[in-house]
């Protein structure tokens, strides 16, 4: 790679100080590269980028138009982003007290489809798709294999383990666990505090302190394997147990044990995940 001077750019591809550019770039107009970004080998720059301070964009990454890409973000060889999504969107209304800052990582090989938004601090793992319009807001990790789904809101803080597969319009509520090879169905909702808070007299304090005004803050877990029907709704502070299965439509407000199979609202378990359909690996 050269250093290029901000001088050696025309008006319609503008650099900032110490750009490091690849070979075989394809750039379109009114591209902007903030200052010590690197830009890797063979990568395709659509029209009306932007692209931050510190950024590192590895080789054969495929970036669409209109897109943003936010200061300190690192986007693995590969990976190919649509038009009009945000990279490390980082104007957060409120950070949570136990809110991590660091750069927003996007792994290699990763899909992610048009109108997404990742804010900063998330980390993807590698061939992760995100499909259109979904939301991922702060310190939301991802492993390796995971496919997410269009129009699902993830209110960060949330871990999501390896091959998972989250399907469309989902709400995920924040502060959660989801362990590997997890199936959340389509308009699955979850919780992460026990009661409304909206116009709450209560001090902010006192809802940690006082029992009858405790917010948990914390998102179901929903262990190895489990199985989330259409439409279930997981209350919080639970868990679901390994490989269980939750019924379309059910209401979940306790927890599951693993290899069960639970029905209605509220939901009762009603049977056992045969044997031979269980997993034979480890999480």
């Amino acid at each position: 790679m050269t250093t290029l001077n901000p001088l050696q750019a025309n008006h319609e591809v503008r650099l900032g100080q110490d750009v490091m550019l690849g070979h075989d770039l394809k750039v379109d107009d009114f591209v902007r590269i903030g200052d010590r970004s690197s830009v890797g080998n063979q990568v395709s720059i659509g029209f009306n980028v932007r692209i931050g301070r510190d950024v590192v964009i590895e080789d054969s990454v495929v970036i669409g138009d209109n897109v943003t890409v936010w200061d300190e973000t690192r986007i693995g060889s590969g990976t190919q982003i649509e038009n009009n999504v945000e990279i490390g969107y980082a104007r957060m209304t409120r950070r949570k007290q136990y809110y991590q800052d660091y750069p927003t990582v996007i792994g290699n090989d990763c899909l992610i489809r048009t109108g997404a938004i990742v804010y900063r601090s998330c980390a993807l793992g590698n061939q992760i798709w995100i499909g259109n319009y979904t939301i991922l807001r702060e310190n939301t990790v991802i492993g390796d294999g995971t496919t997410i789904g269009s129009h699902v809101m993830c209110e960060g803080y949330t871990d999501i383990g390896k091959q998972a597969r989250i399907y469309s319009l989902c709400e995920l509520g924040g502060n959660m666990v989801i362990e590997d090879l997890v199936f959340i169905g389509p308009g699955v909702v979850t919780a992460n505090n026990p009661k409304p808070l909206h116009n709450s007299v209560v001090p902010t304090d006192h809802r940690w302190k006082d029992d009858s005004h405790r917010v948990a803050d914390s998102g179901p877990v929903i262990r190895f394997g489990a199985k989330i029907g259409i439409g279930a709704r997981l209350l919080p502070e639970i868990e679901i147990g390994r490989e269980t299965l939750v019924a379309a439509g059910a209401v979940v407000t306790k927890s599951l044990p693993p290899f069960v199979i639970a029905i209605g609202v509220p939901a009762k378990i009603v049977g056992e995940i045969p044997l031979e359909d269980r997993y034979t690996l480890n999480p």
